[in-house]
């Protein structure tokens, strides 16, 4: 088998998990007797999922996105050093 081809597909195992557990999801919220439809035209779950949005994005502004950055930098500065070494 081609290595390259075995890389493609290990890096769509996330993306089919995910699909799945949609797929499961929808289909458990059916048997329950959800109706996505009119919950999602709900005026009260679209302020609520506004609200969620709102502080996700001010968490990721104000206390995640600095350390976030600042240890990608580290790793790649890390692995680029590792990556540079002789080998024996």
């Amino acid at each position: 088998m081609n290595f390259k081809k075995f890389q493609n597909i290990r890096n769509n195992r996330g993306f089919t998990t995910t699909i799945v557990l949609i797929i499961f999801g929808i289909i458990l919220l059916s048997y329950l007797g959800v109706d996505l439809q009119n919950s999602s035209a709900s005026p009260i779950i679209k302020k609520n999922f506004t609200y969620v949005i709102g502080q996700a994005k001010n968490l990721w502004t104000n206390f995640l996105r600095e350390p976030t950055l600042a240890s990608v930098h580290i790793f790649k500065e890390w692995f680029l050093a590792l990556a540079s070494m002789p080998k024996n």
